[in-house]
């Protein structure tokens, strides 16, 4: 649940802690050193080719098991990820301007409830397979199933 609840843990408190304009960013700058270091302790989780430049040439591959189930979907979830990225952006500052609220955390909570629910299908639908997750094609009356 840290990913739905992070947004609005800094609005919180840059409505009632030091100034917001620098509060923020030395956050972030937490953030991102404390990640570093917890990469810089991981271990190496794909084995080695030798050569410098075979190693880094990339290799993107799908088993063809897993593709009838994905390519139908590409499209919503471009869609998907497109509409999340409007609502981010514009989420926040048009609820405070229908509410008439100027409480940044209007703006946190607006984005908390987008991840939360992405969050809540996630853990909802994660054991179904991606063909029971459309509703079902309707069938002609008199058809063999």
């Amino acid at each position: 649940m840290g990913s739905p609840s992070a947004p609005s843990v800094p609005e919180r408190w840059c409505s009632s802690g030091p100034p917001p304009t620098r509060l923020v960013y030395a956050l972030l700058l937490g953030a991102m050193a404390l990640a570093a270091v917890v990469l810089a302790l991981m271990p190496e989780t794909s084995p080695r080719r030798p050569g410098a430049a075979t190693s880094l040439r990339p290799r993107i591959a799908m088993p063809d098991y897993l593709r009838a189930d994905i390519v139908p979907v590409v499209p919503a979830m471009i869609a998907g990820w497109g509409l999340a990225g409007m609502y981010l952006s514009l989420g926040p500052s048009v609820a405070a301007q229908l509410l008439g609220l100027h409480n940044r955390l209007i703006g946190g909570v607006v984005v908390t409830l987008l991840a939360g629910t992405g969050a809540l299908a996630i853990s909802l639908l994660r054991s179904r397979p991606a063909s029971r997750c459309w509703p079902p094609r309707p069938r002609c009356s008199g058809s063999a199933p």
